[in-house]
Protein backbone atom coordinates (compact mmCIF):
# COMPACT_ATOMS: atom_id res chain seq x y z
CA UNK A 1 0.00 0.00 0.00
CA UNK A 2 1.46 3.41 -0.78
CA UNK A 3 2.04 5.64 2.00
CA UNK A 4 1.90 9.33 1.30
CA UNK A 5 4.49 11.60 2.53
CA UNK A 6 4.11 15.78 2.26
CA UNK A 7 6.97 16.54 -0.40
CA UNK A 8 6.04 20.32 -0.63
CA UNK A 9 3.97 22.83 0.27
CA UNK A 10 3.11 25.75 -2.28
CA UNK A 11 3.15 29.32 -0.97
CA UNK A 12 0.05 30.81 -2.72
CA UNK A 13 -3.30 30.37 -1.89
CA UNK A 14 -6.16 29.53 -3.30
CA UNK A 15 -8.62 32.50 -3.27
CA UNK A 16 -12.56 32.86 -4.62
CA UNK A 17 -11.10 34.93 -7.72
CA UNK A 18 -10.46 32.10 -9.44
CA UNK A 19 -13.92 31.09 -9.63
CA UNK A 20 -15.34 33.74 -12.31
CA UNK A 21 -17.53 32.76 -15.59
CA UNK A 22 -18.07 34.28 -18.88
CA UNK A 23 -21.70 35.49 -19.79
CA UNK A 24 -22.05 36.03 -24.06
CA UNK A 25 -24.50 38.68 -24.53
CA UNK A 26 -26.26 37.38 -27.68
CA UNK A 27 -26.40 33.68 -25.93
CA UNK A 28 -27.28 33.78 -22.84
CA UNK A 29 -30.04 34.94 -20.70
CA UNK A 30 -30.63 36.21 -17.39
CA UNK A 31 -34.20 36.24 -14.89
CA UNK A 32 -37.52 35.76 -16.74
CA UNK A 33 -35.74 35.31 -19.81
CA UNK A 34 -33.26 32.39 -19.11
CA UNK A 35 -30.98 30.54 -16.69
CA UNK A 36 -28.04 32.22 -16.70
CA UNK A 37 -28.67 33.47 -13.54
CA UNK A 38 -29.44 30.35 -12.11
CA UNK A 39 -26.33 28.41 -13.32
CA UNK A 40 -24.02 31.21 -12.12
CA UNK A 41 -25.61 31.07 -8.57
CA UNK A 42 -25.47 27.14 -8.52
CA UNK A 43 -21.46 27.24 -9.23
CA UNK A 44 -20.80 30.10 -6.69
CA UNK A 45 -19.84 32.25 -9.71
CA UNK A 46 -17.80 35.54 -8.06
CA UNK A 47 -17.26 37.75 -10.76
CA UNK A 48 -18.32 38.32 -14.45
CA UNK A 49 -16.84 38.59 -17.96
CA UNK A 50 -19.45 41.26 -19.73
CA UNK A 51 -19.98 40.83 -22.71
CA UNK A 52 -17.82 38.00 -23.31
CA UNK A 53 -15.10 37.30 -25.93
CA UNK A 54 -15.66 37.38 -29.48
CA UNK A 55 -19.29 38.68 -28.96
CA UNK A 56 -17.35 41.96 -27.82
CA UNK A 57 -15.79 42.91 -30.97
CA UNK A 58 -18.33 41.71 -33.39
CA UNK A 59 -21.70 42.99 -31.50
CA UNK A 60 -20.60 45.52 -28.43
CA UNK A 61 -20.99 49.13 -29.28
CA UNK A 62 -19.70 51.33 -26.34
CA UNK A 63 -21.52 54.40 -28.37
CA UNK A 64 -25.02 52.39 -27.73
CA UNK A 65 -24.39 49.64 -24.83
CA UNK A 66 -28.06 49.00 -24.22
CA UNK A 67 -28.75 47.99 -27.87
CA UNK A 68 -31.00 44.74 -28.06
CA UNK A 69 -29.75 43.88 -30.96
CA UNK A 70 -26.56 43.27 -33.09
CA UNK A 71 -25.20 42.02 -36.57
CA UNK A 72 -22.48 40.04 -37.09
CA UNK A 73 -20.37 41.77 -39.45
CA UNK A 74 -19.21 39.21 -41.26
CA UNK A 75 -22.13 36.67 -41.47
CA UNK A 76 -25.09 39.06 -41.48
CA UNK A 77 -26.67 37.26 -38.80
CA UNK A 78 -28.95 39.31 -36.31
CA UNK A 79 -28.62 38.24 -32.69
CA UNK A 80 -30.60 39.22 -29.49
CA UNK A 81 -28.28 41.14 -26.33
CA UNK A 82 -28.74 41.53 -23.32
CA UNK A 83 -28.46 45.18 -22.78
CA UNK A 84 -25.54 46.79 -20.32
CA UNK A 85 -27.76 48.59 -17.80
CA UNK A 86 -30.03 45.14 -17.68
CA UNK A 87 -27.08 43.49 -17.17
CA UNK A 88 -25.12 45.35 -14.66
CA UNK A 89 -28.17 45.85 -12.72
CA UNK A 90 -28.70 42.17 -12.32
CA UNK A 91 -24.53 42.03 -11.41
CA UNK A 92 -25.52 44.95 -8.57
CA UNK A 93 -28.57 43.38 -7.28
CA UNK A 94 -26.23 39.87 -6.76
CA UNK A 95 -23.05 41.45 -5.57
CA UNK A 96 -21.47 39.99 -9.05
CA UNK A 97 -17.90 41.66 -9.54
CA UNK A 98 -17.89 42.49 -13.06
CA UNK A 99 -14.76 42.85 -15.69
CA UNK A 100 -15.77 44.85 -19.03
CA UNK A 101 -14.51 44.00 -22.44
CA UNK A 102 -13.92 47.14 -24.60
CA UNK A 103 -14.23 46.30 -28.36
CA UNK A 104 -11.42 47.21 -30.18
CA UNK A 105 -11.50 45.73 -33.88
CA UNK A 106 -13.12 48.83 -35.51
CA UNK A 107 -10.56 51.46 -33.61
CA UNK A 108 -7.79 51.04 -36.26
CA UNK A 109 -7.41 54.13 -39.15
CA UNK A 110 -6.17 52.76 -42.66
CA UNK A 111 -2.97 54.38 -42.33
CA UNK A 112 -0.27 52.00 -42.12
CA UNK A 113 3.66 52.27 -41.49
CA UNK A 114 6.12 50.44 -43.65
CA UNK A 115 5.39 47.13 -42.02
CA UNK A 116 1.97 47.30 -43.22
CA UNK A 117 0.88 48.13 -39.30
CA UNK A 118 -1.70 50.25 -38.79
CA UNK A 119 -2.61 53.63 -36.65
CA UNK A 120 -4.95 53.89 -33.49
CA UNK A 121 -8.09 55.93 -34.30
CA UNK A 122 -11.05 56.35 -32.49
CA UNK A 123 -13.19 59.01 -30.25
CA UNK A 124 -11.48 59.53 -26.80
CA UNK A 125 -13.91 61.37 -26.16
CA UNK A 126 -16.71 58.63 -26.30
CA UNK A 127 -14.36 56.13 -24.58
CA UNK A 128 -14.20 58.06 -21.38
CA UNK A 129 -17.56 59.10 -21.41
CA UNK A 130 -18.36 55.13 -21.14
CA UNK A 131 -15.63 55.09 -18.65
CA UNK A 132 -17.39 57.32 -16.32
CA UNK A 133 -20.83 56.40 -17.19
CA UNK A 134 -20.15 53.19 -16.12
CA UNK A 135 -18.42 53.32 -12.78
CA UNK A 136 -20.66 56.22 -11.78
CA UNK A 137 -23.38 53.98 -12.33
CA UNK A 138 -25.25 55.35 -15.21
CA UNK A 139 -26.20 51.92 -16.47
CA UNK A 140 -26.14 50.35 -13.22
CA UNK A 141 -24.40 50.19 -9.73
CA UNK A 142 -22.44 47.40 -10.46
CA UNK A 143 -18.67 46.85 -8.50
CA UNK A 144 -16.28 47.06 -11.77
CA UNK A 145 -13.21 45.02 -11.37
CA UNK A 146 -11.96 45.80 -14.00
CA UNK A 147 -11.46 47.15 -18.05
CA UNK A 148 -10.21 44.24 -20.44
CA UNK A 149 -9.02 46.36 -23.63
CA UNK A 150 -10.46 43.95 -26.26
CA UNK A 151 -10.81 40.14 -27.25
CA UNK A 152 -7.90 37.70 -28.51
CA UNK A 153 -6.89 40.62 -30.95
CA UNK A 154 -5.33 38.01 -32.99
CA UNK A 155 -8.79 36.70 -33.66
CA UNK A 156 -11.89 38.86 -33.20
CA UNK A 157 -9.79 41.65 -32.64
CA UNK A 158 -8.38 41.09 -36.55
CA UNK A 159 -5.11 43.43 -35.69
CA UNK A 160 -1.16 42.56 -35.32
CA UNK A 161 0.58 42.76 -32.29
CA UNK A 162 2.13 46.14 -33.27
CA UNK A 163 -1.30 47.54 -33.79
CA UNK A 164 -3.18 45.68 -30.78
CA UNK A 165 0.18 47.31 -28.60
CA UNK A 166 -0.02 50.69 -30.10
CA UNK A 167 -3.98 50.76 -29.52
CA UNK A 168 -3.81 49.09 -26.16
CA UNK A 169 -1.35 51.44 -24.99
CA UNK A 170 -3.00 55.05 -26.02
CA UNK A 171 -6.65 53.46 -24.53
CA UNK A 172 -4.75 52.03 -21.03
CA UNK A 173 -3.56 56.02 -20.80
CA UNK A 174 -6.91 57.65 -21.50
CA UNK A 175 -9.02 55.23 -19.52
CA UNK A 176 -6.67 55.57 -16.44
CA UNK A 177 -6.69 59.12 -16.68
CA UNK A 178 -10.78 59.15 -16.50
CA UNK A 179 -10.89 56.47 -13.61
CA UNK A 180 -7.92 58.89 -11.87
CA UNK A 181 -10.25 62.22 -12.14
CA UNK A 182 -13.11 60.36 -10.67
CA UNK A 183 -11.48 58.83 -7.79
CA UNK A 184 -11.47 55.12 -8.93
CA UNK A 185 -7.82 54.18 -9.13
CA UNK A 186 -8.01 50.23 -7.84
CA UNK A 187 -10.61 49.75 -10.80
CA UNK A 188 -7.61 47.19 -13.15
CA UNK A 189 -6.89 48.44 -16.60
CA UNK A 190 -6.19 45.04 -18.35
CA UNK A 191 -4.33 44.19 -21.94
CA UNK A 192 -3.78 41.03 -23.62
CA UNK A 193 -1.09 39.04 -23.25
CA UNK A 194 1.08 38.72 -27.01
CA UNK A 195 0.16 35.90 -29.15
CA UNK A 196 1.49 34.72 -32.65
CA UNK A 197 -1.73 33.38 -34.69
CA UNK A 198 -4.38 34.35 -36.47
CA UNK A 199 -3.93 38.05 -37.74
CA UNK A 200 -0.91 38.26 -35.76
CA UNK A 201 1.03 35.35 -37.08
CA UNK A 202 4.20 37.04 -37.72
CA UNK A 203 6.06 34.17 -39.03
CA UNK A 204 4.01 33.73 -42.36
CA UNK A 205 6.30 37.04 -43.32
CA UNK A 206 9.39 34.92 -42.29
CA UNK A 207 9.27 31.28 -42.97
CA UNK A 208 10.94 31.93 -46.24
CA UNK A 209 14.34 32.41 -45.08
CA UNK A 210 16.19 29.13 -44.49
CA UNK A 211 16.74 29.31 -40.60
CA UNK A 212 15.49 30.71 -36.85
CA UNK A 213 18.97 32.70 -36.67
CA UNK A 214 18.00 34.45 -40.17
CA UNK A 215 14.11 34.94 -39.46
CA UNK A 216 15.43 36.64 -35.75
CA UNK A 217 18.07 39.14 -37.92
CA UNK A 218 15.28 40.01 -40.12
CA UNK A 219 12.47 40.88 -37.64
CA UNK A 220 14.73 42.70 -35.52
CA UNK A 221 16.27 44.36 -38.47
CA UNK A 222 12.30 45.41 -39.25
CA UNK A 223 11.07 45.98 -35.86
CA UNK A 224 13.85 47.32 -34.25
CA UNK A 225 14.11 44.85 -31.42
CA UNK A 226 17.16 43.60 -29.81
CA UNK A 227 17.08 39.56 -30.58
CA UNK A 228 19.39 36.53 -29.35
CA UNK A 229 19.17 33.29 -30.12
CA UNK A 230 19.80 32.19 -26.26
CA UNK A 231 16.13 34.31 -25.46
CA UNK A 232 14.44 33.67 -28.54
CA UNK A 233 14.95 30.27 -30.09
CA UNK A 234 13.35 27.16 -29.10
CA UNK A 235 16.35 24.16 -28.48
CA UNK A 236 15.05 22.93 -32.03
CA UNK A 237 16.01 25.91 -33.01
CA UNK A 238 12.51 27.09 -34.24
CA UNK A 239 11.82 31.00 -33.33
CA UNK A 240 9.65 31.42 -30.50
CA UNK A 241 7.15 34.00 -32.35
CA UNK A 242 5.15 34.31 -28.61
CA UNK A 243 7.86 35.99 -26.91
CA UNK A 244 8.22 38.05 -29.74
CA UNK A 245 4.88 38.87 -29.66
CA UNK A 246 5.09 40.58 -26.66
CA UNK A 247 7.70 42.32 -26.76
CA UNK A 248 6.39 43.86 -29.70
CA UNK A 249 2.99 44.47 -27.66
CA UNK A 250 5.37 45.60 -24.81
CA UNK A 251 7.26 47.83 -26.66
CA UNK A 252 4.34 50.16 -28.11
CA UNK A 253 3.71 51.03 -23.83
CA UNK A 254 6.45 53.69 -24.53
CA UNK A 255 5.46 57.00 -22.52
CA UNK A 256 5.73 57.31 -18.12
CA UNK A 257 1.82 57.46 -18.72
CA UNK A 258 1.24 54.70 -20.98
CA UNK A 259 3.83 52.10 -18.43
CA UNK A 260 2.19 53.55 -15.17
CA UNK A 261 -1.67 52.86 -16.44
CA UNK A 262 -0.81 49.29 -17.08
CA UNK A 263 -2.59 47.64 -13.78
CA UNK A 264 -2.69 43.76 -15.05
CA UNK A 265 -2.38 41.40 -18.06
CA UNK A 266 -5.10 39.07 -19.40
CA UNK A 267 -4.34 35.54 -20.76
CA UNK A 268 -6.89 32.97 -21.93
CA UNK A 269 -5.79 29.33 -20.79
CA UNK A 270 -7.16 26.24 -22.89
CA UNK A 271 -5.52 23.11 -22.02
CA UNK A 272 -4.65 20.38 -24.03
CA UNK A 273 -2.99 18.38 -21.24
CA UNK A 274 -2.37 15.20 -21.29
CA UNK A 275 -1.83 15.07 -24.99
CA UNK A 276 0.16 18.33 -24.37
CA UNK A 277 0.97 18.73 -20.81
CA UNK A 278 2.85 22.31 -21.56
CA UNK A 279 -0.41 23.87 -22.64
CA UNK A 280 -1.22 24.29 -19.35
CA UNK A 281 1.28 26.61 -18.55
CA UNK A 282 2.30 27.82 -21.29
CA UNK A 283 1.07 31.40 -21.90
CA UNK A 284 1.38 31.71 -18.30
CA UNK A 285 4.99 31.27 -18.86
CA UNK A 286 4.95 33.93 -21.63
CA UNK A 287 3.73 36.68 -19.07
CA UNK A 288 6.53 35.40 -16.44
CA UNK A 289 9.50 35.83 -19.25
CA UNK A 290 7.96 39.08 -20.92
CA UNK A 291 5.61 41.50 -19.30
CA UNK A 292 6.25 40.45 -15.13
CA UNK A 293 10.56 40.88 -15.76
CA UNK A 294 10.12 44.85 -16.32
CA UNK A 295 6.44 44.72 -14.35
CA UNK A 296 6.67 42.43 -11.35
CA UNK A 297 3.65 44.21 -9.56
CA UNK A 298 1.15 43.37 -12.68
CA UNK A 299 -2.15 41.39 -12.01
CA UNK A 300 -3.39 38.69 -14.37
CA UNK A 301 -6.26 37.92 -15.14
CA UNK A 302 -7.27 34.34 -16.90
CA UNK A 303 -10.60 35.89 -18.53
CA UNK A 304 -10.87 32.53 -20.57
CA UNK A 305 -9.80 29.08 -19.12
CA UNK A 306 -11.08 25.24 -19.72
CA UNK A 307 -10.05 22.11 -21.43
CA UNK A 308 -9.91 23.07 -24.97
CA UNK A 309 -12.85 21.75 -26.93
CA UNK A 310 -11.86 22.96 -30.14
CA UNK A 311 -8.94 20.50 -31.12
CA UNK A 312 -8.41 17.11 -32.88
CA UNK A 313 -6.21 16.05 -29.65
CA UNK A 314 -9.44 15.04 -27.87
CA UNK A 315 -12.57 12.76 -28.62
CA UNK A 316 -15.84 14.74 -28.02
CA UNK A 317 -17.38 11.08 -26.63
CA UNK A 318 -14.33 9.79 -24.64
CA UNK A 319 -11.95 12.84 -23.41
CA UNK A 320 -14.16 15.38 -21.08
CA UNK A 321 -16.90 14.73 -18.66
CA UNK A 322 -14.73 13.00 -15.79
CA UNK A 323 -11.40 13.65 -17.33
CA UNK A 324 -11.75 17.31 -18.63
CA UNK A 325 -13.08 17.94 -14.33
CA UNK A 326 -9.82 16.51 -13.43
CA UNK A 327 -8.03 18.93 -15.71
CA UNK A 328 -10.02 21.78 -14.75
CA UNK A 329 -8.38 20.88 -11.28
CA UNK A 330 -5.24 20.61 -12.37
CA UNK A 331 -5.92 24.17 -14.44
CA UNK A 332 -6.83 26.35 -11.07
CA UNK A 333 -4.00 24.88 -9.18
CA UNK A 334 -2.03 25.89 -11.83
CA UNK A 335 -3.27 28.98 -11.95
CA UNK A 336 -2.93 29.85 -7.97
CA UNK A 337 0.50 28.43 -8.24
CA UNK A 338 1.09 31.36 -10.87
CA UNK A 339 0.00 33.91 -8.73
CA UNK A 340 -3.46 34.46 -11.23
CA UNK A 341 -5.62 37.21 -9.62
CA UNK A 342 -9.22 36.95 -11.22
CA UNK A 343 -9.84 34.21 -13.57
CA UNK A 344 -13.69 33.66 -15.94
CA UNK A 345 -14.06 29.76 -16.72
CA UNK A 346 -15.74 29.50 -20.16
CA UNK A 347 -18.10 28.37 -21.05
CA UNK A 348 -20.91 28.40 -18.22
CA UNK A 349 -23.87 26.65 -20.40
CA UNK A 350 -23.59 26.00 -23.90
CA UNK A 351 -23.73 23.12 -26.58
CA UNK A 352 -20.11 22.99 -26.15
CA UNK A 353 -17.86 19.76 -25.42
CA UNK A 354 -16.35 21.63 -22.51
CA UNK A 355 -19.53 23.55 -21.03
CA UNK A 356 -20.42 23.50 -16.95
CA UNK A 357 -23.80 22.88 -18.34
CA UNK A 358 -24.59 21.39 -21.51
CA UNK A 359 -27.73 23.16 -23.52
CA UNK A 360 -28.92 26.95 -23.68
CA UNK A 361 -31.17 26.22 -20.25
CA UNK A 362 -29.49 25.13 -17.57
CA UNK A 363 -31.05 21.83 -16.44
CA UNK A 364 -28.15 20.38 -14.47
CA UNK A 365 -24.75 20.55 -14.35
CA UNK A 366 -22.28 18.18 -16.34
CA UNK A 367 -19.47 16.24 -14.62
CA UNK A 368 -17.14 19.76 -15.14
CA UNK A 369 -19.56 21.62 -13.75
CA UNK A 370 -19.98 19.52 -10.58
CA UNK A 371 -16.37 19.63 -10.07
CA UNK A 372 -15.77 22.82 -10.43
CA UNK A 373 -19.06 23.70 -7.48
CA UNK A 374 -16.98 20.89 -5.73
CA UNK A 375 -13.73 23.08 -5.99
CA UNK A 376 -15.51 26.80 -5.43
CA UNK A 377 -16.97 25.43 -2.43
CA UNK A 378 -13.70 23.46 -0.87
CA UNK A 379 -10.53 25.31 -2.21
CA UNK A 380 -10.70 29.15 -1.69
CA UNK A 381 -8.73 29.66 1.30
CA UNK A 382 -6.08 26.58 0.99
CA UNK A 383 -3.03 26.07 -0.71
CA UNK A 384 -1.67 23.08 -2.27
CA UNK A 385 0.54 20.30 0.09
CA UNK A 386 2.19 17.83 -2.30
CA UNK A 387 1.87 14.38 -1.67
CA UNK A 388 4.55 11.72 -3.05
CA UNK A 389 5.41 8.19 -1.52
CA UNK A 390 9.13 6.96 -0.94
CA UNK A 391 8.06 4.15 -4.10
CA UNK A 392 8.90 1.28 -1.69
CA UNK A 393 5.28 0.53 -1.67
CA UNK A 394 4.59 0.76 -5.15
CA UNK A 395 3.18 4.34 -7.35
CA UNK A 396 -1.19 4.71 -6.77
CA UNK A 397 -2.91 4.32 -9.70
CA UNK A 398 -4.83 7.26 -9.11
CA UNK A 399 -3.56 10.77 -8.99
CA UNK A 400 -4.05 12.43 -5.76
CA UNK A 401 -3.90 16.33 -4.81
CA UNK A 402 -4.42 17.51 -1.45
CA UNK A 403 -4.90 21.35 0.15
CA UNK A 404 -4.95 22.50 3.42
CA UNK A 405 -6.36 25.88 5.03
CA UNK A 406 -9.14 27.18 7.85
CA UNK A 407 -8.12 23.85 9.41
CA UNK A 408 -9.61 21.53 6.77
CA UNK A 409 -7.55 19.05 4.66
CA UNK A 410 -8.97 18.69 1.14
CA UNK A 411 -7.58 15.37 -0.83
CA UNK A 412 -8.85 14.35 -4.41
CA UNK A 413 -7.98 10.72 -5.55
CA UNK A 414 -9.14 10.47 -9.33
CA UNK A 415 -8.91 7.67 -11.29
CA UNK A 416 -6.78 7.59 -14.19
CA UNK A 417 -8.15 4.33 -15.87
CA UNK A 418 -11.69 3.16 -17.91
CA UNK A 419 -11.88 0.09 -15.48
CA UNK A 420 -12.30 -0.34 -11.49
CA UNK A 421 -9.98 1.48 -9.53
CA UNK A 422 -9.60 -0.31 -5.92
CA UNK A 423 -6.48 2.18 -4.37
CA UNK A 424 -5.36 2.15 -0.91
CA UNK A 425 -3.80 5.13 0.80
CA UNK A 426 -1.62 5.55 3.71
CA UNK A 427 -2.26 9.47 5.26
CA UNK A 428 -0.69 8.78 8.71
CA UNK A 429 2.11 10.65 7.85
CA UNK A 430 0.02 13.78 6.58
CA UNK A 431 -3.13 13.79 8.98
CA UNK A 432 -2.43 13.54 12.83
CA UNK A 433 -6.72 13.38 14.00
CA UNK A 434 -9.39 14.82 12.76
CA UNK A 435 -12.74 16.03 13.65
CA UNK A 436 -15.10 15.21 11.38
CA UNK A 437 -14.80 13.86 7.64
CA UNK A 438 -17.26 14.21 4.36
CA UNK A 439 -16.26 11.90 1.37
CA UNK A 440 -18.02 12.47 -1.70
CA UNK A 441 -17.49 10.40 -5.30
CA UNK A 442 -18.23 12.41 -8.61
CA UNK A 443 -19.42 9.77 -11.38
CA UNK A 444 -21.54 9.53 -13.96
CA UNK A 445 -24.58 7.36 -14.15
CA UNK A 446 -24.03 4.00 -15.08
CA UNK A 447 -23.78 2.81 -18.50
CA UNK A 448 -22.93 6.21 -19.78
CA UNK A 449 -19.48 7.03 -20.89
CA UNK A 450 -17.67 9.12 -18.32
CA UNK A 451 -15.45 11.09 -21.12
CA UNK A 452 -18.68 12.74 -22.13
CA UNK A 453 -19.83 16.37 -21.50
CA UNK A 454 -23.42 14.85 -22.10
CA UNK A 455 -23.16 12.25 -19.32
CA UNK A 456 -25.45 12.83 -16.41
CA UNK A 457 -23.08 13.90 -13.40
CA UNK A 458 -24.04 11.77 -9.83
CA UNK A 459 -22.77 12.99 -6.59
CA UNK A 460 -22.37 10.23 -4.37
CA UNK A 461 -22.10 10.79 -0.15
CA UNK A 462 -19.79 8.17 0.70
CA UNK A 463 -19.86 6.43 4.59
CA UNK A 464 -16.27 7.59 6.35
CA UNK A 465 -16.16 4.82 8.20
CA UNK A 466 -16.03 2.71 5.01
CA UNK A 467 -13.64 4.72 3.00
CA UNK A 468 -11.42 5.96 5.57
CA UNK A 469 -10.32 3.24 7.86
CA UNK A 470 -7.29 2.97 10.20
CA UNK A 471 -5.43 6.61 8.41
CA UNK A 472 -5.94 4.65 5.07
CA UNK A 473 -8.07 6.16 2.61
CA UNK A 474 -9.75 3.23 0.91
CA UNK A 475 -10.89 4.52 -2.97
CA UNK A 476 -13.27 2.14 -4.79
CA UNK A 477 -13.43 4.37 -8.21
CA UNK A 478 -14.99 3.02 -11.69
CA UNK A 479 -13.71 4.81 -14.71
CA UNK A 480 -12.48 8.24 -13.97
CA UNK A 481 -14.14 8.97 -11.25
CA UNK A 482 -12.99 11.00 -8.49
CA UNK A 483 -13.33 11.18 -4.67
CA UNK A 484 -13.24 14.53 -2.46
CA UNK A 485 -12.36 13.93 1.15
CA UNK A 486 -12.69 16.57 3.10
CA UNK A 487 -11.29 16.60 6.78
CA UNK A 488 -12.56 19.54 9.21
CA UNK A 489 -10.42 20.34 11.99
CA UNK A 490 -7.97 18.78 11.33
CA UNK A 491 -4.40 17.97 12.84
CA UNK A 492 -1.62 17.93 10.90
CA UNK A 493 1.43 16.04 11.49
CA UNK A 494 4.12 17.56 13.13
CA UNK A 495 6.67 17.51 9.46
CA UNK A 496 3.51 18.85 7.45
CA UNK A 497 3.38 22.16 10.01
CA UNK A 498 6.45 22.55 9.81
CA UNK A 499 6.55 22.17 6.11
CA UNK A 500 3.97 24.64 5.77
CA UNK A 501 5.26 27.22 7.89
CA UNK A 502 8.38 26.97 6.13
CA UNK A 503 6.71 27.14 2.48
CA UNK A 504 8.39 26.86 -1.06
CA UNK A 505 10.29 29.14 -3.29
CA UNK A 506 7.94 30.00 -6.47
CA UNK A 507 8.88 27.05 -8.84
CA UNK A 508 10.70 28.41 -11.96
CA UNK A 509 9.30 28.86 -15.23
CA UNK A 510 9.26 26.08 -17.54
CA UNK A 511 10.01 27.21 -20.94
CA UNK A 512 8.88 24.89 -23.69
CA UNK A 513 11.98 23.03 -25.02
CA UNK A 514 11.71 22.34 -28.37
CA UNK A 515 8.23 23.48 -30.19
CA UNK A 516 5.49 25.79 -28.40
CA UNK A 517 2.15 24.21 -27.29
CA UNK A 518 -0.10 27.33 -27.46
CA UNK A 519 -3.87 27.52 -28.87
CA UNK A 520 -3.24 27.23 -32.75
CA UNK A 521 -6.94 28.02 -33.49
CA UNK A 522 -10.28 29.13 -32.46
CA UNK A 523 -12.65 27.31 -29.74
CA UNK A 524 -15.06 25.71 -31.63
CA UNK A 525 -18.43 26.85 -31.99
CA UNK A 526 -21.67 25.59 -29.67
CA UNK A 527 -23.78 24.61 -32.45
CA UNK A 528 -23.53 23.59 -36.56
CA UNK A 529 -23.63 27.27 -38.03
CA UNK A 530 -22.80 29.63 -35.19
CA UNK A 531 -19.67 31.49 -34.35
CA UNK A 532 -17.74 30.46 -31.75
CA UNK A 533 -16.81 32.70 -28.44
CA UNK A 534 -13.66 31.21 -26.66
CA UNK A 535 -9.92 31.45 -27.47
CA UNK A 536 -10.53 33.14 -30.91
CA UNK A 537 -13.46 34.67 -33.01
CA UNK A 538 -15.11 31.20 -33.73
CA UNK A 539 -15.71 30.02 -37.11
CA UNK A 540 -16.29 33.41 -38.75
CA UNK A 541 -12.50 34.68 -38.20
CA UNK A 542 -11.52 31.20 -38.83
CA UNK A 543 -12.18 31.31 -42.26
CA UNK A 544 -11.30 34.55 -42.88
CA UNK A 545 -7.47 33.37 -41.78
CA UNK A 546 -7.63 30.08 -42.80
CA UNK A 547 -5.07 30.01 -45.61
CA UNK A 548 -3.82 33.57 -44.16
CA UNK A 549 -4.16 34.80 -47.77
CA UNK A 550 -7.73 36.02 -47.73
CA UNK A 551 -8.47 39.17 -47.41
CA UNK A 552 -10.26 40.90 -44.54
CA UNK A 553 -12.65 42.51 -46.35
CA UNK A 554 -14.83 39.42 -47.51
CA UNK A 555 -17.89 38.56 -46.19
CA UNK A 556 -17.36 35.01 -44.57
CA UNK A 557 -20.11 32.34 -44.10
CA UNK A 558 -19.58 30.61 -40.86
Amino acid sequence: MPEMHAASAEQHTMHAGLFGGNILTHRDRIGDDGTYDELAEELGITGIRYPGGAVTEFYFDISDPDRASGVHPHTGEEHTLIPYSSFLSWAADTNMPVTVVIPTREFLSEDTDENGDRFPEFDEALLRGFIRDTVTGAYGDAEIEGFEIGNEYWGSGEMSSVEYGRLSSEMAAIIDDELDSLGQGEISIITQVGASHGFADLSLDYDHLGTGEEQLQAVALDYGLLLNSEDHLYNGGGVNWTKIANELVMKEFDTPEERDALDAIAAHVYSKAPVFPGSRHFVLNSIEQTWLQDHPDLEIFVTEWNQKAHTDAFDAEEDYGLKQAAEMLYIVDEMSDRGVDIAHVWPLQQSAKSALSYGHDFEELSPAGEMFKMMRENLPGKQQIDLATDGSDGEPSADVLSFYGDNELVVYVMSRSEGTTMEDLGMNAIIADYDHLEITRLGVEAGQSPGSTQSNAEIDILDPSEYYVDGTIQADLDGFEIMQLVFSDVVLTPEVEALIEGGVDDPEPILPPIDPVEPEEPEEPDEPGAEADAEGAGLAVEAIFAAAIVPLFLLLVA
